[in-house]
């Protein structure tokens, strides 16, 4: 509650790789967030994470199946997270 910056992350089972200080968030104007996704194998790849164009975190890591791979945008407000 009451941060002011983004924070990314990304998940593999019960493995997270997370950075708490992406960039300050703005209050006052919209910013782009954008995630790519490059495989480097069928079981293995790179997250990459841009706030208005600027590269701001990569993850990468090897898993055994791509078919629950998702992006997940969340905001919390308050006590709870909400995902976009």
């Amino acid at each position: 509650d009451g941060g002011t910056v983004w924070q990314c992350e990304s998940s593999l089972s019960t493995t997270q790789d997370t950075d708490t200080d992406c960039g300050t968030r703005s209050l006052t104007a919209y910013q782009d967030l954008l995630c790519y996704w490059y495989p480097t194998s069928s079981t293995s790849g790179t997250a990459k994470f841009y706030i208005d164009g600027t590269l701001v975190f990569t993850s990468t890591f090897t898993f055994t199946s791509a078919a629950q791979m998702r992006f997940t945008f969340g905001i919390k407000n308050g006590g709870q997270p909400r995902d976009c």
